[in-house]
């Protein structure tokens, strides 16, 4: 499954579980997630009703998790999705230009940077990436 996939996924509510960086070469950072369409089990931690969610980065340049109660929403922001969001324009990524040499990685790599973000239940989660993250949904 794709990334873009997930930003389809309406009224959907996610929790965050962790992240890890795997002993594996190919996986810079993985991000595991519950989710389910029913907010109160996710609240309840009804484990039966959960879908459980990997997503693999391959390469990063950041990645930050910050309690929902140190969020602010700005209305200057533009991204695609709800839960799972891509974005156009954020303030994230204005400020990383200013301090990360984004423009010769991106000249190095011959390729573009994106900021990925999971708007969890008390956790945001943003990622800055220049490859689409893999998904796999637990069984």
């Amino acid at each position: 499954m794709m990334y873009k996939d997930l930003l389809e996924k309406n009224d959907y509510f996610i929790s965050f579980r962790g992240s890890l960086v795997p002993n594996d070469h190919r996986i810079a950072l993985r991000i595991i997630l519950y989710g389910s369409y029913n907010e109160t089990d996710l609240l309840v931690g009804n484990q039966e009703n959960l879908d459980v969610w990997h997503i693999d980065f391959f390469s990063y340049a950041t990645y930050s998790v910050t309690f929902e109660d140190f969020t602010v929403f700005n209305d200057s922001e533009v991204f695609l999705g709800e839960a799972f969001r891509i974005y156009q324009q954020s303030d994230l990524m204005h400020s990383l230009k200013k301090r990360i040499n984004f423009e010769s990685q991106e000249l190095n790599k011959g390729s573009i940077y994106t900021h990925y973000s999971l708007a969890c239940m008390e956790h945001q989660v943003d990622i800055v990436s220049d490859k689409e993250p893999s998904v796999k949904k637990e069984a």
